[in-house]
């Protein structure tokens, strides 16, 4: 999983990511999961006014309107000669929702859009108005499955018949979840697949370890996080390797340490909030695998010049009513 930096003005200095800082699934690359190299557990706050609605979560998928999408990149300057990106929204292609940097207007969605190998890997920050935004469901390993190497395919059979026996369904978020919905050679033979694992009820049983002895004979790292229904997301092998002990819980807006012995218990009491409506065009969580048709929207005006950012990053409350479904994301391979 890869990091995606925030934007920032034309010619300012990247800055270095804070020590709890977050890691995004990107493209194809190795070396496995960052983790914080030190976190404290913050007392859970309500969201501030303008802040956006919280059920929106990390790897959650949203389409810019491709009226706005040129003139957010004509206010990045340094975005103007990256290939693939003049005709991105056009194309329905999605940026995926990644944690909030200190920093950003709370009032604007914070998005990443991760480039191939080929392109560098470079992790493009954006931070976005909630009325340029549709949320788009996201395809499940076994729709993207046919982007995947061949050398891979025996291993997904195992994980999506252990997603079946546990009432699991996968769905990728890595470098296999961009070639598949773009086409672009996000796929090395260093790869890794990295999975999320929505749990709407308590982890049964025996998954943890059976996912571990299909990741030891995996001609690839298997890499991912098993979501809560609160959205919170663990690192499967984190909660696997850490008994009774406790294990980092990573939302958008913060993370936390939780204890492993508590984790169903809390699961069991939140499993009922789902398929809550989000206030972006066209309804509920942008990665939660609902499909649908999103209502028509007409284009919103383009940023605001003085934008440094492009139009900033966010979910306001103010946006437009939200629908009861997400049209799927688009995928080039499919």
């Amino acid at each position: 999983m890869a990091e995606f930096f925030a934007p920032r003005p034309p010619g300012e200095a990247r800055v270095s990511p804070p020590p709890c800082g977050e890691e995004v699934g990107g493209g194809g690359g190795s070396g496995g999961t960052a983790t914080a190299s030190f976190c404290t557990t913050p007392t859970p706050t309500p969201p501030r006014k303008g802040e956006g609605n919280p059920r929106l979560h990390r790897h959650d998928l949203v389409r810019v309107d491709p009226a706005a999408w040129g003139p957010l990149l004509a206010a990045r300057p340094d975005l103007a000669s990256v290939p693939p990106l003049a005709g991105w929204a056009a194309a329905g292609w999605p940026l995926i929702l990644r944690r909030r940097a200190p920093g950003e207007d709370p009032a604007l969605v914070p998005l990443g859009l991760p480039l191939p190998p080929t392109l560098g890997k470079r992790r493009i920050g954006f931070t976005l108005p909630a009325d340029i935004l549709a949320p788009c469901s996201a395809p499940t390993l076994a729709a993207t499955r046919a982007a995947a190497p061949p050398a891979w395919q025996p291993t997904l059979d195992a994980l999506l018949v252990l997603g079946a026996r546990h009432g699991l369904v996968p769905r990728p978020f890595g470098g296999l979840l961009w070639q598949a919905l773009t086409g672009l050679p996000y796929l090395t033979d260093t790869s890794d697949l990295d999975l999320l694992w929505p749990l709407t009820g308590s982890l049964p049983e025996t998954f943890l370890d059976d996912l571990a002895t299909i990741a030891a004979t995996a001609p690839m790292r298997l890499d991912g996080e098993l979501i809560l229904p609160d959205g919170g997301g663990v690192q499967w092998r984190e909660w696997h390797e850490s008994g009774n002990g406790e294990v980092l819980v990573k939302h958008r807006d913060r993370l936390e340490m939780r204890a492993v012995v508590l984790l169903n218990s809390r699961i069991a009491t939140e499993q009922a909030q789902t398929r809550v409506p989000s206030p972006l065009r066209g309804g509920v969580r942008g990665g939660g695998g609902s499909e649908g048709t999103a209502e028509p929207h007409p284009a919103p005006p383009p940023p605001p010049p003085s934008s440094p950012q492009g139009g900033g990053e966010a979910l306001g409350s103010s946006s437009a009513e939200a629908l009861e479904a997400a049209s799927p994301c688009r995928a080039a391979l499919l």
